[in-house]
């Protein structure tokens, strides 16, 4: 049963930049999102986790 999760886990995984081109998210953007995350280029999350990410990127006060 594990193995089916760790599976199914890995292939959610989709890289930062995949996903930003894939939602029309701009590079400024996606530099923000990755440097509020502290993601390095080439880190994969699952889309939810990017979703999240952009809208606390957003929601955040300015000059956090």
């Amino acid at each position: 049963m594990a193995k089916d999760r760790t599976a199914r886990t890995m292939e959610d995984l989709i890289p930062v930049e995949e996903l930003a081109a894939r939602l029309g998210v701009r590079k400024w953007k996606l530099a923000g999102i990755m440097r509020h995350q502290k993601w390095a280029p080439g880190k994969s999350v699952t889309e939810k986790d990017f979703l999240r990410a952009a809208v606390e990127f957003n929601d955040r006060p300015m000059g956090k």
